[in-house]
C-alpha cells in the first residue's frame, strides 16, 4: 500500500481545499513535511489515518472535533495503490449529522463501499491491519512511536502475524481448533438446555390440566359473592355522601373566617411598607440627579480618553522619530568617515601618479637613447673606408666614429621599465577616477541623510508641542483629576443610582404583588364562606352507620381479592400448560440434535489431537521478531554512536550498553530520546521487511525534539538509507533535519482570512 494524493478541505486549520501530491513528493524516496508549531503539519498525517480508518475517538478528539470552526463539514480524499490496484477513499465529516464515506476502485470505477462503517471494514480487510497496528509500525503518530515496543507479547505476535500474513502457516490448526470450540460449545449449550427440561414430562402436563378445571369452578362461585357485596356497598355510599358534604361545608366556613382575619392583618402591614417606599423614592430621585452629573463627567472622560490615545500615539511617534534620527545620523557619520578615508587615498594616488610619470619619462628617454645608439652601430657595420658617414657627413675611416653602444639586454630592460611604469600609471589613474566617483557618491548620501535628519528633528519638535497641548487640555476639562479618578468617581455615582433604582423597583413590584395577593385572598375567602353557608342550609339531616358501612366495604374487598387471586392462578395455569407443551417439544428436538453433534465432535477431536501441540505460529512469529530486531540493532548502534545494541528475548526488548561494560537492561528504562531512537530503529527494520509485501511507505511524525544536533544528523542519514527500500515521510519543525531533505512540503500557518497553506520546495 502506498498513498498517491491527499485532498483536505475544512479540517482543522485547512479551511480551503489543499492537495498533497505524495507521488511528486516521493520521487527521491524521502520527503519532509515542515512548518512552525501549530501550522497543521500533523493534520496531514491525521487525515491519511482518518481517510483509511475514521476512528470514532482519535488521539486528538472525535471526528467532529476535526471540523474547522468556520466550516459546517470537512472533506478528506485519499488516492492510494494496494496490490497494484488504485483506490480512492472519500470521507465527509459533518457537524450536525453522521459522517459519509465511499471507497472506489479507480481502475474499474466500481464503488466498493458507500457507508462510513462498511468503508472502514473494507479498508481493514484490504490492508490486513486495523488502525492501532497501522499506527504502531507504518505511520508513527506524534507521541506513539514507542507503543509497538511496549505492548504485550501476545499482542505483538498478533501484529506481526497481520503484517507478514502468518496465518498461512497456522491455517489448519486454526480451522480445527475453531471447529472443536464450535462443536464443544454447541454440545455444552445443548447439555445446559436439556438440564432445564428434567422436570418436563407427560405426567406433569396432565396434572396441570386437571388443576385448571378446579380453578375455573372456584372462580365462578367467587364472582357471585362479589356481586352481592357490591350492592350493599353502593347503598352505604349514598348515605355517606350527605354526611361528607355537611362536614366539608362546615370546615370551609371556618377556614374562610380565619383567612379573612389574616387578610386584615396583612392590610395593616402593607400600609407601613407603602410609607417606607415613598422615602426610598425620594432618595432615588436625589441619586438620579447625581447620576446625570456623572454621565456628563463620563462623556468628558471619553472625550479626554480620545485625547489621551492621540497623545500616546504621538509619544510613540516621537520614539520612532528618535530612532530615525539615530539611523540618519549614523549614516551621516559613516559617510563623513568614508569621505575622509577616500580623500586620504586620493592624495596618495596623486603622489603615486607623479612618481610614476617621472619614473616612466626617465625609462622612456633611456630606452630611446639606447635604441638610437644600437641603430647607428648597425649602420656602421655596413660602411667601408671612404664612404660618406651619415653621422658627421665626412668620409668614413674605419672605427674613427665608433662610440660605445648599449647592449640589447639593457635596451630591453629600459623598455620593460617604461612599459611597467605606463601600466602602473594607468592603474593609478583608473583607481583615482573610481575614488573620485565614490567620494562624490558618499558626499551625496551624506547630504541626503543630513536633510532627512534635519527633517526628523523638526517633526519631533512639532510632535512634542502637540503632546504638551493635549495633556494641558485633558487637565483643564477634568478639573485637575486624572482620567482614571474621574472615571472611577463617575462610575460609582452611576452605580449607586442604578442600585437604588433597582432596589426601589423590586420592592415596589413586590408591594404591588402583595396587594394583589391580599385582594385575591379576601375575594376567595368571602366566596368560600358564602358557598359553605348555602350548602349547610340546603342539606337535610340524615343518619349514617359508619361501622356497618366499613364492614360492607371490607367484605367487598375480600371478594375482589379472591376473584383476582383465582383469575391470576387460572391465567398462570393456562400459561404453564402452554409452556409445558412447548418445552416438551423443545426437549425432544434437543435430544435429537445432541446425538448428531456428539458424533461430529468425536471426529473433530481426533483431528485436534494431531494439531493441538503444533507451535508453528509462535515459532515463525518469534523468528520474524528476532530478524527485524537484529536489523534494528544495527540501526540503533549507528544512531547512538556505538553505545547500544538491541535484543529480543521472552517477549521483552533489551539493550546492551557498550559504554558501561555491556550492561544489559530493558528498553523501558531508557530516556525519552533514547526510547525514540530504539523505537524508530525497530519501526525502520519492520518497514524494510514489509516494503516488499503490502506497504511501500513509512511515516514518522515528530519525536525529534529530544535529540541533540549530532543525533539528528545520524537519524537523517538512517532515514535516507531506508528510503532506498521504501518511501519515507517525515513530519518535523526542526530546521536542521528539514534542511537535510531535498524534497520538502512546507505548511504555512493559518491567517485571520484564510486557513493553512502548503508549498513545495526542492522539486
Amino acid at each position: 500500500m502506498k498513498p498517491l494524493q491527499l485532498t483536505i478541505e475544512g479540517i482543522n486549520s485547512f479551511v480551503r481545499e489543499k492537495t498533497v501530491d505524495f507521488e511528486q513528493l516521493s520521487q527521491n524516496g524521502i520527503f519532509c513535511i515542515s512548518g512552525p508549531t501549530g501550522s497543521g503539519k500533523t493534520t496531514i498525517l491525521d487525515c491519511v489515518i482518518l481517510a483509511l480508518y475514521a476512528p470514532s475517538n482519535h488521539n486528538r478528539g472525535t471526528l467532529k472535533d476535526y471540523i474547522n470552526t468556520k466550516c459546517d463539514k470537512g472533506k478528506i480524499t485519499l488516492d492510494f495503490v494496494a496490490d497494484g490496484v488504485r483506490y480512492r477513499v472519500y470521507r465527509e465529516l459533518r457537524r450536525n449529522s453522521s459522517s459519509a464515506a465511499r471507497l472506489t476502485n479507480l481502475d474499474t470505477g466500481e464503488v466498493l463501499a458507500d457507508k462510513a462503517d462498511t468503508t472502514t471494514d473494507a479498508v481493514k480487510k484490504m490492508l490486513r491491519l486495523d488502525k492501532d497496528d497501522f499506527t504502531k509500525v507504518v505511520v508513527l503518530e506524534q507521541g506513539k512511536y514507542a507503543e509497538f515496543m511496549s505492548m504485550g507479547k501476545a499482542k505483538r505476535y498478533e501484529t506481526v502475524a497481520k503484517l507478514f500474513n502468518l496465518e498461512r502457516f497456522d491455517v489448519l490448526k486454526d480451522r480445527v481448533a475453531e471447529a472443536k470450540r464450535k462443536y464443544e460449545g454447541e454440545l455444552a449449550q445443548i447439555d445446559a438446555a436439556l438440564s432445564q427440561y428434567e422436570q418436563v414430562t407427560e405426567a406433569a402436563l396432565a396434572a396441570r390440566k386437571k388443576q385448571k378445571k378446579e380453578l375455573q369452578k372456584a372462580l365462578e362461585e367467587a364472582r357471585t359473592q362479589e356481586s352481592a357485596a357490591a350492592q350493599v356497598v353502593r347503598a352505604g355510599e349514598q348515605l355517606q355522601s350527605g354526611a361528607v358534604l355537611r362536614e366539608k361545608a362546615a370546615r370551609d366556613c371556618a377556614d374562610a373566617k380565619a383567612a379573612l382575619a389574616a387578610v386584615q392583618t396583612r392590610k395593616e402591614q402593607a400600609e407601613k411598607v407603602q410609607s417606607s417606599l415613598a422615602a426610598e423614592a425620594e432618595r432615588a430621585e436625589q441619586l438620579r440627579k447625581e447620576s446625570e452629573k456623572a454621565h456628563t463627567l463620563l462623556r468628558l472622560a471619553e472625550e479626554c480618553e480620545e485625547d489621551e490615545r492621540k497623545a500616546a500615539e504621538k509619544e510613540a511617534r516621537r520614539v520612532a522619530l528618535r530612532e530615525q534620527y539615530t539611523a540618519h545620523n549614523a549614516v551621516v557619520l559613516g559617510c563623513r568617515a568614508m569621505c575622509e578615508k577616500l580623500f586620504v587615498r586620493e592624495n596618495e594616488l596623486r603622489q603615486n601618479i607623479q612618481k610614476e610619470q617621472e619614473s616612466g619619462n626617465a625609462a622612456r628617454q633611456a630606452y630611446e637613447a639606447a635604441r638610437q645608439e644600437n641603430a647607428a652601430a648597425v649602420l656602421r657595420l655596413s660602411l667601408s673606408d671612404g664612404d660618406v658617414c651619415p653621422v658627421c657627413g665626412g668620409p668614413f675611416h674605419g672605427m674613427t666614429h665608433v662610440q660605445p653602444t648599449e647592449s640589447d639586454e639593457q635596451t630591453a630592460a629600459f623598455k620593460a621599465a617604461w612599459e611597467k611604469s605606463e601600466r602602473a600609471l594607468a592603474a593609478y589613474n583608473e583607481e583615482l577616477q573610481k575614488n573620485l566617483q565614490s567620494r562624490a557618491t558618499e558626499e551625496a548620501q551624506k547630504a541626503a541623510a543630513q536633510a532627512k535628519r534635519d527633517s526628523v528633528t523638526e517633526e519631533g519638535k512639532r510632535v512634542a508641542d502637540e503632546v504638551r497641548s493635549l495633556r494641558e487640555r485633558i487637565a483643564a476639562r477634568l478639573d485637575g483629576k486624572t482620567l482614571a479618578t474621574a472615571r472611577a468617581d463617575a462610575g460609582n455615582a452611576v452605580t449607586a443610582y442604578e442600585r437604588a433604582k433597582k432596589d426601589w423597583e423590586e420592592k415596589n413590584e413586590a408591594f404591588a404583588k402583595t396587594q394583589a395577593e391580599i385582594a385575591a385572598t379576601e375575594s376567595a375567602a368571602r366566596e368560600k364562606l358564602s358557598a359553605g353557608e348555602q350548602t349547610l342550609a340546603a342539606l337535610p339531616p340524615a343518619s349514617f352507620d359508619a361501622q356497618a358501612f366499613a364492614q360492607a366495604r371490607e367484605t367487598l374487598e375480600t371478594c375482589k381479592a379472591q376473584v383476582r387471586e383465582l383469575s391470576e392462578r387460572l391465567g398462570g395455569a393456562t400459561a404453564q400448560i402452554e409452556h409445558a407443551e412447548e418445552q416438551l417439544q423443545k426437549k425432544k428436538a434437543l435430544a435429537k440434535q445432541h446425538k448428531e453433534i456428539s458424533a461430529t465432535l468425536e471426529n473433530v477431536l481426533k483431528l485436534f489431537a494431531c494439531t493441538n501441540k503444533d507451535k508453528l505460529f509462535s515459532f515463525v512469529a518469534e523468528q520474524y521478531m528476532q530478524s527485524f530486531t537484529a536489523a534494528g540493532s544495527e540501526t540503533l548502534f549507528t544512531l547512538t554512536g556505538g553505545k547500544y545494541s538491541l535484543h529480543y528475548e521472552d517477549g521483552e526488548f533489551y539493550v546492551s550498553d557498550f559504554f558501561a561494560d555491556n550492561a544489559r537492561r530493558k528498553v523501558k528504562t531508557l530516556s525519552g530520546g533514547e526510547t525514540f531512537l530504539a523505537s524508530m530503529s525497530i519501526a525502520m527494520a519492520i518497514s524494510r521487511e514489509i516494503a516488499a509485501q503490502n506497504y511501500e511507505f513509512f511515516f514518522l511524525d515528530e519525536g525529534f525534539g529530544t535529540l541533540h544536533e549530532r543525533a539528528v544528523e545520524t537519524v537523517a542519514n538512517a532515514l535516507i538509507e531506508l528510503s532506498r527500500d521504501t518511501t519515507v515521510g517525515i513530519v518535523t519543525h526542526r530546521t536542521e533535519l528539514a534542511d537535510r531533505i531535498a524534497t520538502r512540503l512546507r505548511v504555512l500557518p493559518a491567517t485571520e482570512d484564510a486557513g493553512s497553506d502548503i508549498e513545495y520546495d526542492g522539486m
